[in-house]
């Protein structure tokens, strides 16, 4: 299930973008999709199966593949790739990127999101179980479940040689247990709180990839 206004944040960061052929990678049921098509988007949504085929928005195609084993698109073949709460799922996100560098072309963004761990609460929540909050697989077919935390200084890392980091925004402050205190789901969307890397619940990187970047 998609945490709160991580799809809004994630589109707010499309603003200034041209409209090109995008990917829409771990689609799920499409909702992400349909927002990009009606910004004017074409897109290809990836799943691992067909399972939401019916909820396919109208002028999307689909294609099945398991994004822990690569792509079978050509190098350079799109303009965007874009990868909401997707990347901690897989059990190797970094080949994944890698994947995202290679089928990009020049220019071209690529947008994920991923659980924040670095935030002050999940910081206390490891110290405290030994684990991250969302994070507690149970084997490598399950479902939905978390596998790979993402940490904000190895991403950076991993990705300057081929992309430069646009901006990164978080969706809300994150508050353990808000769902149960509905009252101050208002004070997680302060700017002055959710934008912040030692309070945000989930992390939105835009980066592009350098003109002159090969896979």
């Amino acid at each position: 299930m998609t945490s709160i206004f991580v799809h809004e944040t994630a589109l707010g960061l499309t603003d200034n973008i041209t409209p090109g052929l995008a990917i829409d990678a771990g689609s799920g049921q499409g909702a992400f999709t349909e927002s990009l098509l009606e910004r004017g988007f074409p897109v290809v949504m990836l799943d691992r199966d067909d399972s939401f085929a019916r909820f396919r928005p109208k002028g999307a195609d689909l294609v099945v593949v398991d994004l822990n084993h690569g792509v079978p698109f050509r190098d350079g073949c799109v303009d965007h790739l874009f990868a909401i709460e997707v990347v901690e799922h897989l059990w190797n996100p970094y080949g994944f990127i890698g994947e995202a560098s290679r089928l990009l072309r020049g220019g071209g963004t690529f947008m994920m999101s991923t659980p924040n761990v670095e935030n002050i609460w999940q910081k206390v929540i490891y110290l405290l179980t030994g684990r991250f909050l969302y994070f507690k697989p149970r084997n490598v077919n399950a479902e939905g479940d978390h596998f790979s935390p993402i940490f904000d200084t190895s991403l950076r890392a991993y990705c300057k040689k081929v992309f430069e980091l646009v901006s990164v925004r978080y969706n809300a402050c994150f508050i353990p247990f808000i769902g149960k205190l509905g009252f101050l789901k208002p004070v997680t969307q302060l700017n002055s709180l959710k934008n912040r890397k030692s309070l945000g619940e989930i992390a939105i990187y835009r980066f592009k990839k350098r003109p002159e970047s090969s896979t």
